[in-house]
C-alpha cells in the first residue's frame, strides 16, 4: 500500500457534483424514451462492417467524488445487425475535493447487443445493453503534494446506450456504464478535516466508476459478407 499524507482545503463543489449525476443519470431514460417514437429506416448495420471515430467521455468517482472529462477514439466492427463491438482508446483528468487529481490512461473493448430484433440503424434511436473489459495506468495526487506512480489495473464493465444511424455509414452512440476493478486500485482518502491520504488496494472491488460517453463513428469498410 502507498500512502501519503497532506492537508488541504475543501472546495465546495458538492452541489454541481449532485447536479451533474442527475443530469447523466436521466439521459439513457430520456434516449430510451425517444427510441420507442423512432420511425424504421433502411439503415441496417450489416456484419463485416468496419468502421473508426471519435469519442468524448465524462467520468464519476464516487468514493473520492471526483467528476472528469476526456476524449479518445475507437474502432467499431460488427458481428451481425444485432451485435457490434467497440475497441476504444481514452486520456481521462479527474479532480475532487481537498485540490485532488486523477489521471487515467485508458484501453479496452466492448460487445454491443440491439434490443430491437431488426438490429442496429433499424429504427432512428436503437437501445442497446453492452459488457466488456479494459485495462487502466492511473496516476492519483493532490495539488501541490505528491503523488502515486502510474498504477496498472484491470477492470470489466457493463452498461446501455441507445445508437443512432443519422447516414448510412454514420452512428451517433451514448452510452453509460459501470467499471468494477478486478486488479489493484489507487484512490485517495480523506477526512472532514482535510487530511488526505493515496492508498493502492489489491483485489477485485465492487466501487468503481460510472464513464458516460458520448461518440461517432464512420463507417467505410466491409470486411466479409455473409
Amino acid at each position: 500500500m502507498i500512502q501519503q499524507m497532506h492537508h488541504l482545503t475543501r472546495k465546495p463543489s458538492a452541489v454541481k457534483r449532485k447536479l451533474v449525476w442527475k443530469v447523466i443519470l436521466l439521459l439513457p431514460l430520456f434516449a430510451l424514451l425517444l427510441s420507442t417514437t423512432g420511425q424504421a429506416q433502411g439503415r441496417k448495420l450489416e456484419a463485416g462492417q468496419f468502421g473508426l471515430g471519435m469519442r468524448n467521455a465524462m467520468n464519476f468517482w464516487g468514493e473520492n467524488d471526483m467528476l472528469g472529462f476526456g476524449a479518445g477514439g475507437q474502432f467499431k466492427l460488427a458481428f451481425s445487425p444485432r451485435v457490434n463491438t467497440d475497441w476504444f482508446a481514452d486520456v481521462i483528468s479527474s479532480s475532487g475535493e481537498f485540490d485532488s487529481y486523477r489521471k487515467d490512461y485508458h484501453i479496452g473493448w466492448g460487445v454491443q447487443f440491439a434490443l430491437a430484433k431488426e438490429g442496429f440503424g433499424s429504427h432512428m434511436f436503437v437501445p442497446y445493453i453492452m459488457a466488456g473489459q479494459c485495462f487502466d495506468l492511473t496516476r492519483v495526487g493532490v495539488r501541490g503534494g505528491e503523488e502515486t506512480p502510474l498504477i496498472f489495473s484491470a477492470a470489466v464493465q457493463g452498461g446501455a446506450g441507445v445508437s443512432s444511424f443519422v447516414h448510412k455509414a454514420v452512428e451517433l452512440n451514448l452510452q453509460l456504464q459501470y467499471m468494477m476493478h478486478l486488479t489493484q486500485h489507487v484512490h485517495l482518502e480523506m477526512d472532514d478535516h482535510g487530511h488526505t491520504h493515496t492508498e493502492v488496494e489489491k483485489g477485485a472491488s465492487a466501487s468503481g466508476h460510472l464513464l458516460g460517453t458520448f461518440s461517432f463513428t464512420v463507417y467505410f469498410l466491409r470486411l466479409w459478407n455473409r
